[in-house]
């Protein structure tokens, strides 16, 4: 590991060229930006090989369904004789960013970009080279990748950085915004995560933590130190930390404030790998030799483990519905099963099945891995980037009437998917068992119906007429009380929103959902998810049964930008007693 101290302040190279920028700054990066496409054409092979499960593995006992195919493969940049490996990936719609850092004392690091719009023919739009910067992370948000870097510390005060630079929308990268080049210097020894939001979230290692910049002007905010900070992951209102040595997921809420400090075995090695991904309410951690752990971000509970042989040690893992896949460094990829939808809380303690590990020939090291859709991206080591699909087969769709509908799924495992309306976000999730046929009732389906399995579509039915809720409940929303806050910059308010069971049936199960961009102080008679905008309300155990004519309320208060009356999407799903 490079040991270095530094200290925070901000610099803005006008020029990305020039020796100097303002105050004789001096530019800290010596770079080569590869555009050319058919240069780039060259670093990209379409090997197209079946993947499967290694003999011996749960996978092949259960004889699963679930198909992998390995699209392509990228080579990792090569400079001076010197290989470079791939360290982390970063999604944003069909691009998938990777970079790229040297083991040792040398400092030599990259940036790929790679477009995953085609199926089963990804490409290459940009490769960075760094000749004097490790890249340890990277993030990406609204157009602007975000690279943690580490530099050799000749005569200046800093040497680990975040740079911020342009991704156009053909997967261009430059090293310029408008404003000049944008570089950080960072507080710690060396970055090892960065998350770009509303606020820019960078972890750094040993004697640093936490820094929170802001989102513009990348002015720190707030410092927190953590000891070992290796990754950090924010949804809604939870951060996420996870440090090392001794192993601990700290959750802080949106103001910083310590929630949970959870205990975790597996990570005491000095300076290992460890990355984790939220996902709703629940943290998926990597935990060195122990393998994985869920933990749930709301009680600090570790509500399920993945445990592997000895010898192994997980670096990164990625989530879709049903299954984790883990990157486990020099061991590969493996895969886990479990029999719930990651996409809903966890309630109670899962059991969660290892499949397997992947068969693939001349790996190197599974540094990181995410999921795409049904697309795996890893990071592997020296050996570049493996890109992978997921086959299966597809889902069927069919409407029983106007409320109901069915899906089939010919698989023989378990498949989680979500169901939305053709121009909205997913307002529902679904397990459909093997081999079976599920029912659920749906929305107002003014428009098309979609069933999405790994934020694919895969099915879509035409809504013959207007389905649902109104045929058997009512629901409403009004605004109760509201004020202005904030010498009138922040609108507050006070809100109900009331289901009624108009039908002469009980209803057993509720769920109500709707759109709204606010931050909510309280949400009561109802448990609450709330995710880039969307709400899901759901029964509590005292309140889920509604007999004919019966109603419930659902209150809340919070804060908006703006004065509103109505919210967006508003709709309910109901059960009824047999």
């Amino acid at each position: 590991m490079k040991h270095f101290y530094i200290f925070f302040f901000f610099i803005s190279l006008l020029v990305a060229c020039s020796p100097s920028g303002p105050s004789g700054t001096s530019n800290p990066f010596s770079t080569s930006l590869t555009l050319n496409q058919s240069e780039l054409d060259g670093y990209v092979s379409y090997p197209e090989q079946e993947l499967g499960f290694e003999a011996g593995s749960l996978a092949t006992q259960l004889k699963t369904d679930l198909k992998l195919k390995l699209d392509a493969e990228i080579s990792s940049p090569v400079w001076e004789g010197q290989t470079l490996q791939a360290t982390s990936v970063a999604l944003s719609g069909q691009y998938a960013v990777v970079s790229y850092n040297m083991q040792g004392q040398t400092y030599l690091g990259a940036l790929d970009v790679i477009d995953l719009s085609k199926k089963n023919k990804p490409s290459l739009t940009t490769r960075l080279l760094y000749k004097n910067a490790d890249v340890n992370a990277v993030s990406v948000r609204n157009g602007n990748v975000y690279a943690v870097l580490a530099t050799e510390n000749k005569g200046s005060s800093y040497t680990s950085l975040l740079q911020v630079l342009p991704l156009d929308k053909d997967g261009k990268l430059a090293l310029e915004t408008s404003q000049g080049m944008k570089v950080v210097g960072l507080q710690g020894y060396a970055g090892t995560s960065v998350l770009a939001a509303d606020q820019v979230l960078v972890t750094s290692g040993d004697n640093a933590g936490l820094s929170v910049l802001d989102g513009a002007s990348l002015e720190l905010r707030t410092f927190v130190e953590l000891d070992d900070a290796r990754w950090v992951d924010q949804v809604g209102r939870y951060i996420a930390v996870l440090q090392g040595n001794p192993g601990r997921l700290s959750i802080f809420d949106e103001k910083l404030v310590l929630q949970h400090e959870v205990a975790l075995e597996g990570l005491d090695s000095k300076e290992a790998k460890s990355m984790l991904k939220v996902l709703g309410t629940t943290a998926f951690v990597s935990t060195g030799n122990k393998g994985a752990a869920l933990v749930d971000l709301e009680t600090g509970s570790i509500m399920g483990e993945i445990g592997f042989d000895s010898g192994f040690n997980s670096n990164a893992l990625a989530v879709d519905s049903n299954f984790v896949f883990i990157a486990g460094g020099a061991e590969g990829i493996y895969a886990a099963y479990a029999d719930h939808n990651f996409m809903q809380p966890i309630s109670e303690s899962l059991a969660l099945d290892t499949l397997g590990k992947l068969a693939l020939k001349d790996f190197d090291s599974a540094n990181h891995v995410v999921l795409s859709g049904s697309t795996l991206v890893v990071a592997s080591g020296l050996g570049g980037v493996k890109i992978i699909n997921l086959e299966y087969e597809k889902l069927e769709l069919e409407s029983v009437s106007a409320c109901e509908w069915k899906v089939s799924n010919p698989n023989n495992f378990p498949v989680a998917f979500s169901w939305q309306t053709s121009s909205s976000d997913a307002v529902g999730y679904v397990v459909a068992e093997a081999d079976t046929e599920t029912s659920f009732r749906a929305p107002e389906a003014k428009e098309d119906l979609q069933i999405v399995v790994n934020g694919e579509v895969v099915d879509s039915a035409k809504a013959e007429k207007k389905c649902g809720v109104n045929a058997d409940t009512e629901l409403s929303f009004k605004i109760v009380n509201d004020w202005f806050n904030n010498n009138g910059k922040d609108y507050g308010f006070q809100a109900e929103i009331r289901l009624t069971n108009t039908s002469t049936k009980t209803i057993s199960d509720w769920e109500i959902n709707f759109d709204l961009e606010a931050k909510f102080s309280t949400i009561w008679n109802a448990s609450a998810q709330k995710k880039d905008g969307h709400v899901r309300l759901r029964a509590l155990g005292w309140n889920n049964e509604l007999k004919p004519g019966e109603s419930i309320t659902v209150g809340m208060t919070g804060t908006a930008e703006e004065k509103f009356d109505k919210v967006d999407n508003l709709s309910s799903s109901v059960e009824f007693d047999d």
